[in-house]
């Protein structure tokens, strides 16, 4: 089931879980340089809109990230409105109809699509379709979908640990080291969490046994925000993970 990209509620200070392929799942960020450019876009579109990135990974043919929407007095200066919004369409920065988020990714896709279609030669669309983002409503939500973006490169069989991982931000949430992922773990953390409650929690759920979950997981992450908090749990307690 997936999220409806017309009903998303991007209101100040509200957690997204946004996922974006690239077409026909093509390895065009199976480099280096890709991924530095791609970090680079994400770094600058971040400070451009407020956004604050808590976690994230660059994978070969797609990228996840853990995104909050900007503070309230930011989030009505970019946005000219103090409430959420459900438009997903693209309006002009500071529009009273603007959704931080669908900018936010919009800019590191556009740019890109234009840099690397450029470099490849490539025509056609670069990214499949829009992007994915499922709103984070709960600690535990937020938790497990962290610790499962910083499993992806091990269950693809690129590195022994998550944080062996450079363009993950596994390594920062495990040292305190910046790390290639531009990510901001300084900032006010949701949900009243302090940046030790958080990493410990992240922790408990970064095992091999969140990898036996697999499909059972990743359909629980395209529900509705509170149908997918309450399976969530379900499953976890099902599994002698709660």
């Amino acid at each position: 089931m997936s999220v409806n990209r017309n009903r998303r509620d991007d209101g100040p200070g509200h957690i997204f879980h946004a996922t974006s392929r690239v077409n026909w799942q093509e390895w065009h960020f199976d480099e280096d340089a890709p991924k530095a450019l791609l970090a680079e876009l994400i770094r600058e579109a971040a400070e451009r809109f407020g956004v604050t990135v808590l976690a994230g990974v660059l994978m070969s043919n797609h990228i996840h990230l853990v995104v909050q929407s900007p503070p309230p007095a930011l989030f009505r200066q970019l946005t000219g409105r103090v409430t959420s919004c459900r438009h997903f369409r693209e309006w002009p920065d500071g529009h009273a109809n603007a959704s931080v988020l669908s900018q936010f990714m919009r800019r590191i896709r556009h740019r890109m699509s234009i840099m690397r279609q450029s470099e490849l030669g490539l025509t056609g669309h670069f990214w499949d379709s829009y992007f994915h983002a499922a709103p984070v409503i709960d600690p535990l939500s937020l938790v497990v979908r962290i610790a499962y973006d910083h499993r992806n490169p091990v269950k693809a069989n690129m590195v022994q640990e998550p944080e062996d991982y450079a363009w993950s931000s596994a390594a920062e949430w495990a040292t305190g080291a910046k790390g290639r992922m531009p990510i901001s773990l300084d900032s006010t953390l949701p949900f009243g969490l302090s940046k030790a409650e958080l990493r410990e929690r992240v922790f408990r759920y970064q095992q091999p046994a969140l990898d036996l979950l697999g499909d059972e997981l990743a359909e629980v992450f395209q529900m509705p925000p509170d149908e997918s908090a309450a399976a969530l749990r379900v499953l976890l307690e099902d599994r002698g993970l709660l």
